[in-house]
């Protein structure tokens, strides 16, 4: 998908331009690593955050192929879940910490996470990220030029259940 490479791309740069090579990174929705991987090139080290176990299997499996599990730590967690990576990994200090196109707005407790995220934080810290608001242009033309009018403006309706590694959840658009 052009637009999702597009995004990919320009949220990666955002983030290199915060970026040092001693940096520990934490992600927040890591998916399959496809970020993780990339990212991991230009900085110490990446926490690598996923709900999915499945998400989480994928990953660690691209890391033993590509020899990359000193690079990225793959850990199970929500975002609200994300004070635990300190008991995890005590040793470590997070520099800076990021998430995008939409896992947020998968997290029910995101009061918890913001809460929670600057406490683990080393300072001075940086948070980046992008999340999926209420108006998407090109899911209301395609449904415009579709003559769908009855799912113009779908993401008002709160919550929307996506699925996420075979898992149908909530997710809220902001």
């Amino acid at each position: 998908n052009f637009i999702n490479t597009w995004i990919r791309k320009k949220s990666i740069s955002e983030l290199l331009r915060w970026t040092s090579s001693d940096h520990t990174l934490l992600e927040i929705g890591c998916g399959t690593g496809q970020e993780a991987i990339e990212v991991s090139k230009h900085v110490k080290r990446i926490i690598a955050t996923d709900i999915s176990n499945k998400m989480i299997e994928i990953l660690s499996l691209k890391l033993k192929h590509r020899r990359l599990e000193d690079k990225i730590i793959p850990v199970k967690m929500s975002a609200a879940e994300i004070y635990r990576v300190q008991e995890l990994l005590p040793d470590l200090e997070i520099n800076g910490c990021y998430s995008f196109n939409g896992p947020l707005n998968c997290e029910p407790n995101i009061k918890t996470f913001a809460k929670h995220l600057w406490e683990i934080l080393a300072s001075p810290g940086y948070f980046i990220c992008s999340i999926r608001n209420t108006v998407c242009m090109s899911e209301e033309i395609s449904h415009l030029l579709s003559l769908q009018f009855g799912k113009l403006a779908p993401r008002r309706h709160q919550p929307i259940m996506v699925s996420v590694g075979g898992t149908d959840i909530p997710a809220f658009y902001y």
